[in-house]
């Protein structure tokens, strides 16, 4: 134990401990964690200069402050915080005093910590401190009231500890599986939860297996009931329940059974909020689809496994859709200040082409008016967002593309951690914010100044070519695939333009990855060779080496990631449509391209 405040050689003789006050310990110390308590009265003690009592009650205190992880064989007790009392910190002494205390408490939940722990420590072992701990854990009642409080790993512990006594602890264990199996049939006759709480206990600690599979014939003839009600939670609750239950018991068929009506569940419920909430539906919906991909393939033709799943899928279509409709459009109206502030802008972007002899220049003062994406600047700004959104930032959320197919699901932000759903939660707000600088981007900046542009300059087919055919970025087998996509946007035509471009793209990565000796591809069984898709490699650990890390942030928002414009996958597989080939998006893409190109032809310049 900590000696700073006890001297560890205090001794507490027999006769003070007879005359102790363990009435002033609470009863509930160790359910309701009140060992804080036994520490305020340990600093009383000490300030009236009662040693001792304070000794006794820091001691306990301090062996109610742990937490108790039943499950662990060799640590079940461990610190309540880092750096906290623990039971490596108990002396010799304080395991003598420990003994000497047993016999006047009479709380169960501390009189069990204390036999535990001195069953765990003291050499040798002493199997009346196991048989005493195992019998003070099992005496609580078991009952809706506490089970959920404490009392259930009370039993946890104690069956683990019997099971580890081996045929020391036999005796122990039945005389607790009676009692579990008593209390298991007369929750049996009831509603509610405890049934099924007792059932998964019985279950998770190995109990008879014969009696399992009666337990699993009553949770499943239960759990059609409340599916008849349409009592759906308590339906599959109990059925997801018997399902394990039949498969602890070598009863596949049956626990294949319990699948199938659980996703039945599911499916019904799923009917029944379609019409008022698409996206709860296609969550339902969803969710029985993956209990019915649980059933063994063997066993699915008899239930009909692949129909249900295929009605399932339809039904999510219709479920997102519905969803998509029941969405309320949110709209911003902007102040005479802002439509000014943004006016302006528009005019400098248009002043900024303007009035240059060049055509040349101009098109290099055009690919200048605007800043292109920066990771790290846009990325702060979403975390930034979110901690002044706390409340948004918490709740899940489900994105959904243009054709109703959910694309991305995100759990809430878990702020102040390092986290797989942290990260997501922040790209989400990554890409609204990207779709928001795209718009402006574009609609503020590109297009007037392209319109300007245009109005003082001609821009031939011919410029461009040479444009391509000197820039070393641009493949010589490629050169006039770029210059015809620059050129289409040129001509206002940007889905013709996007259609062009998104391909030479990816070459361009493919080939600039080749040129560092990377593989592109991969290598089947029977030898064939196939080239990898852009995502792949955008993914590929040597591009964040070879590529400047603000541009393959840019190419995978905008061409490879679903909860972005996607424009290389959606062109892959046919789904851009009117809107979207010539979106913003699709338009800053090929403005970004433009400026690659310059941007190389300088860069050459410079270096020559």
């Amino acid at each position: 134990m900590d000696t700073r405040k006890y001297a560890d050689e205090l001794d507490v003789s027999s006769e003070f401990i007879d005359n102790f006050k363990f009435e002033i310990i609470p009863k509930n110390i160790i359910i309701d964690s009140q060992y804080y308590k036994l520490y305020q009265l340990a600093e009383c003690a000490e300030k009236e200069g009662d040693l001792k009592s304070a000794k006794i009650l820091y001691l306990l205190g301090s062996i109610s402050s742990l937490k108790l992880k039943p499950n662990s064989i060799n640590a079940p007790y461990s610190p309540l915080f880092n750096q906290s009392f623990s039971i490596e910190h108990l002396t010799h002494n304080d395991l003598t005093l420990l003994r000497y205390l047993l016999k006047p408490i009479v709380i169960p939940e501390l009189k069990s910590r204390i036999t535990d722990i001195l069953w765990l420590l003291i050499r040798p072992k002493n199997l009346t401190y196991a048989y005493d701990a195992i019998d003070s854990y099992s005496s609580g009642e078991i009952d809706e009231k506490s089970w959920k409080f404490g009392v259930n790993h009370f039993y946890e512990r104690g069956v683990r500890l019997a099971i580890q006594l081996r045929s020391s602890g036999q005796d122990k264990l039945s005389a607790i599986e009676e009692k579990l199996i008593k209390a298991l049939l007369e929750y049996e006759k009831k509603d509610g939860f405890m049934y099924l709480w007792l059932c998964d206990f019985y279950l998770d600690l190995g109990f008879n297996n014969s009696r399992i599979k009666y337990f699993a014939d009553k949770t499943y003839s239960k759990g059609l009931e409340y599916l008849a009600l349409s009592n759906h939670l308590s339906a599959r609750a109990y059925l997801e329940l018997s399902s394990r239950l039949y498969a602890s018991s070598d009863q596949s068929e049956k626990s294949n059974n319990s699948l199938f009506h659980l996703a039945n569940s599911w499916a019904k419920e799923g009917n029944n909020r379609l019409s008022d909430s698409g996206a709860i539906a296609s969550e339902f919906y969803n969710n029985a689809v993956q209990v019915l991909r649980k059933i063994p393939i063997i066993y699915r033709d008899k239930l009909g496994v692949e129909y249900e799943i295929n009605k399932l899928r339809l039904g999510i279509n219709e479920a997102n859709t519905n969803a998509i409709n029941q969405m309320v459009r949110v709209s911003h109206t902007f102040s005479q200040e802002d439509i000014h502030e943004m006016s302006s802008i528009a005019s400098i972007c248009s002043s900024h082409v303007s009035n240059v002899d060049s055509v040349v220049e101009a098109i290099y003062k055009f690919v200048t008016i605007a800043e292109s994406f920066k990771r790290n600047n846009i990325i702060d700004e979403a975390k930034k967002i979110m901690s002044q959104n706390i409340l948004t930032s918490l709740m899940p959320s489900t994105l959904f593309s243009n054709d109703a197919r959910i694309i991305s699901k995100t759990k809430a932000y878990e702020f102040g951690k390092d986290s797989e759903s942290s990260d997501d939660s922040v790209m989400n707000q990554v890409f609204q914010n990207i779709y928001n600088k795209i718009d402006f981007i574009i609609d503020i900046q590109i297009l007037p100044a392209l319109q300007t542009l245009l109005s003082e300059h001609r821009i031939p087919f011919g410029l461009l070519l040479d444009l391509c055919h000197q820039s070393p970025l641009i493949p010589s087998n490629r050169q006039y695939l770029f210059a015809k996509s620059l050129h289409e946007g040129f001509e206002f035509d940007f889905s013709s333009a996007i259609y062009l471009l998104t391909p030479q793209l990816e070459n361009l990565v493919r080939v600039i990855l080749k040129s560092h000796d990377i593989l592109t591809t991969t290598l089947d069984l029977n030898g064939i060779e196939m080239e990898v898709g852009l995502s792949t490699l955008l993914d590929k650990k040597e591009a964040t080496d070879i590529f400047d890390e603000n541009l393959l942030f840019e190419f995978k928002v905008l061409l490879t990631d679903p909860r972005g414009p996607n424009l290389r996958n959606d062109l892959a597989h046919g789904l851009l449509c009117d809107g979207s080939s010539s979106s913003n998006a699709a338009i800053y893409v090929w403005w970004r391209t433009l400026k690659l190109v310059v941007e190389s032809l300088l860069l050459s310049s410079e270096n020559s």
